[in-house]
């Protein structure tokens, strides 16, 4: 089902900087923008740029100003802007913003240096695959599509050309499911459900100028001022929950076209587990096996291929036009 992404919700009332820790005061669900994302009822002190309004106001998550420390006493773990202790998650990107994930991923609070928009924008997908983990969630790096099979995932690590694949497909009529992360749950019984996220996608300068259509009038805003990254609107949406269908794994290699390649089930469980948002942290947040029944649900209930897209320089919607050949039509 194709959808246009609708205008925001934001409140009425004017919302104003706390800095009162979030669990020591009373929530007032009136100062906080209400989204609805990757099977989520978002609250944010902070106006976001998503266009999917939340139909209820109690949030699963809560993001909020506050006080954030530089640092946890008696971490468990630390892994690059990465601290971890006793279930609770800080997330420090220096020059940028730090914020403390906490209440198993229902409280967010947040402090950054400089605008405060773009520095959230700059580390959402963490914070949402952190709380996603903590939900038993499976959130991959990875971008997705509706076919009239099911959701189609391309993951594959940063870089590799996500984002701009599902562009070029949104191009022929695909309408997009998620960007930047995928949030996967297991079914016991069937296939492993994608959950959607956003109306919106994350290209660079280069892959904006090399895609078809109307990608250079879309964009809503960059991602900061240092990199040449902004955050665009698709034409198409699928703004529904949808059973996984097939997930391809990219990766770069010395061809003159696509190839693809199945992976066999212990391959391909190896695969996924590497490619988790954070998956260095799912160990210390105590999530590691709850993070693997994910993965195999996939790997048993789904196809899994590696896709192979040549180094050389090939035009994005020659790309699409390849993949395109091997995927069920548009949803």
């Amino acid at each position: 089902m194709r959808e246009q992404a609708d205008h925001f919700y934001r409140t009425e009332r004017e919302i104003s900087r706390s800095d009162t820790p979030y669990k020591n005061r009373k929530v007032d669900l009136n100062q906080l923008y209400h989204y609805r994302g990757y099977g989520l009822n978002i609250g944010s002190q902070i106006e976001l740029p998503w266009h999917v309004e939340s139909k209820h106001n109690d949030p699963d998550i809560s993001i909020r100003n506050g006080k954030v420390p530089e640092a946890l006493e008696s971490a468990t773990e630390t892994r690059g802007y990465f601290q971890v202790a006793n279930g609770i998650c800080l997330l420090n990107v220096q020059g940028v913003s730090r914020c403390l994930i906490s209440e198993g991923g229902r409280e967010v609070l947040f402090a950054a240096e400089g605008n405060n928009r773009q520095s959230i924008i700059y580390i959402l997908d963490s914070i949402l695959a952190v709380c996603l983990h903590l939900r038993d969630v499976l959130a991959l790096n990875a971008s997705a599509i509706a076919t009239r099979e099911g959701a189609v995932v391309f993951a594959g690590s940063a870089g590799i050309g996500k984002s701009t694949v599902v562009a070029a497909l949104c191009d022929m009529g695909y309408p997009l499911v998620a960007d930047g992360i995928v949030a996967v749950r297991k079914n016991d019984v069937s296939r492993p459900r994608v959950f959607c996220g956003f109306p919106q996608i994350r290209l660079w300068t280069r892959s904006i100028n090399t895609l078809q259509g109307i990608w250079s009038k879309n964009i809503q805003m960059q991602i900061r001022p240092e990199l040449e990254s902004f955050l665009v609107s698709v034409p198409y949406f699928h703004g529904k929950d949808i059973p996984l269908h097939a997930v391809y794994v990219l990766v770069s290699k010395n061809l003159e076209k696509i190839d693809t390649k199945p992976l066999a089930p212990v391959r391909a469980v190896a695969r996924l587990i590497d490619l988790a948002c954070r998956a260095h942290l799912l160990q210390g947040l105590g999530k590691g096996s709850g993070h693997f029944h994910n993965v195999t649900a996939i790997a048993r209930y789904s196809t899994v291929e590696c896709l192979s897209l040549p180094v050389i320089n090939c035009p994005p919607a020659t790309l699409a036009e390849q993949i395109s050949v091997r995927l069920p039509p548009p949803a």
